[in-house]
């Protein structure tokens, strides 16, 4: 159920905002085969100051909320309020859920039953009144611009975490690059139809893969997603000769393994040599 009107604004205003042509809207609704998100495109021109445009999924059920975070998943209640999220987030009653997936668009609000997605704001103060320094900002006004959003939508039973909602987020807000290359310059043959660079447990995320700073190692940084912790397994195309423990300076260096014991939520460092 999409809503794009802003808040208000067809009751207030009727016919008049089709009449003056106030708001050009796009929307491209996409399905693939095997995938069990529906993905969404919209494109806007708004020519309308002051107004806030968000996407409305009435679900009619009282439900759990949840949000990505760097590292983590937090737990909200619904209220009449805007959140962030880092890339996805859940509304669930333990049988049944929506998930939803945002390619930039992170303001969000959840309240009993409905979860809205904030795609555009016009406003040409920064802050008024008692919440902070009159700041005046006229580009703010998004007006006669051309904008184009994406995001998908995926509908699953049980909770977050027995769908395991974040493994299609994470699909869909990082797909994959492919790469075309000249097969004259090429040496070796390919390893068969299939090779895997590196694999992980699907309990927890990788997010950074990149040379140590000193440039002796190869830096893997994981956490557990679920909350609830447990044993997890980095592989790689071929046995590092050397796995140390680290942190997110570099500086410890602890003898390591590629199994790891994770608690909830634990960020994870390791140096790998090969």
């Amino acid at each position: 159920n999409g809503c794009f009107w802003p808040y208000r604004l067809h009751e207030h205003y009727g016919v008049e905002l089709y009449r003056h042509k106030l708001m050009d809207i796009e929307k491209e609704v996409r399905l693939y085969r095997g995938l069990p998100w529906v993905e969404v495109k919209v494109r806007l021109r708004s020519r309308f100051p002051h107004i806030r445009l968000r996407w409305c999924f009435d679900l009619g059920f009282k439900g759990r909320y949840v949000a990505s975070t760097a590292f983590g998943v937090v737990e909200r209640r619904p209220e009449p309020r805007e959140h962030p999220m880092e890339d996805w987030m859940d509304y669930s009653d333990g049988e049944r859920g929506l998930a939803l997936f945002t390619r930039g668009i992170p303001g969000h609000q959840v309240e009993e039953g409905r979860v809205y997605l904030t795609l555009l704001r016009s406003v040409d103060l920064l802050s008024y009144g008692d919440k902070g320094p009159i700041v005046p900002v006229p580009d703010a006004l998004e007006l006669d611009r051309d904008y184009e959003f994406e995001f998908a939508f995926m509908l699953h039973r049980g909770d977050w975490r027995e769908a395991k909602v974040w493994t299609y987020a994470l699909s869909y807000t990082s797909p994959p690059i492919a790469m075309q290359f000249d097969e004259r310059r090429a040496r070796g043959e390919l390893p068969g139809d299939e090779y895997s660079f590196l694999s992980l447990d699907d309990t927890a995320i990788l997010t950074c893969l990149k040379r140590s700073e000193d440039g002796r190692h190869v830096v893997a940084r994981l956490y557990d997603v679920t909350g609830r912790g447990g044993e997890v397994e980095l592989k790689v195309f071929r046995q590092p000769r050397e796995v140390l423990a680290s942190n997110i300076t570099e500086e410890r260096e602890d003898p390591g393994s590629t199994r790891l014991k994770l608690r909830p939520f634990q960020i994870a460092t390791l140096k790998l040599a090969f």
